[in-house]
């Protein structure tokens, strides 16, 4: 029972692992909503698709390296090579150690061209209604008309 027990574990662990790293190589799209509260009777929704892309980028790892540089020293003191000794400086620099690597992200919108016009009604009546919407955009404008059926 413990095996398989374990068996599931595993499985379940590798299943969840591998939906992590698909999820980071896949581009995710969202819809994002922005109202604006045209009159206190009428609202506008337009509506952007956002895509989130992931990319790896490698950045170099700067640490401290340790040159150890080593000279013969001479005095002369009693002639030319005369009086010498190894001399030692040890000098820290900063230094590329090594890479890592990054996962990253760009998030990208895009309008869908596409608006949604609410308008709060109060038909007192049932009936068949016409209904007509202009959008302008200074030189620019479309209208549609709906026809509403209220029953």
């Amino acid at each position: 029972m413990k095996k398989i027990n374990l068996f599931i574990a595993l499985f379940v662990t590798a299943v969840l692992l591998s939906i992590g790293v698909l999820s980071q190589l896949s581009p995710i799209s969202n819809i994002i909503s922005k109202t604006t509260q045209v009159t206190p009777t009428i609202s506008l929704e337009e509506r952007d698709t956002c895509t989130t892309t992931f990319y790896d980028e490698v950045q170099d790892v700067i640490g401290t390296c340790t040159h150890y540089y080593n000279y013969t020293h001479c005095t002369n003191s009693s002639g030319p090579n005369t009086g010498c000794s190894l001399q030692q400086e040890i000098r820290n620099l900063e230094c590329k150690t090594g890479q890592t690597t990054i996962t990253k992200n760009t998030t990208e919108c895009k309008p869908n061209e596409e608006m949604f016009v609410y308008l709060d009604y109060n038909f007192t009546t049932t009936g068949t209604f016409n209904v007509n919407a202009t959008a302008r955009n200074g030189t620019l404008s479309d209208s549609r008309n709906l026809t509403i059926t209220i029953s």
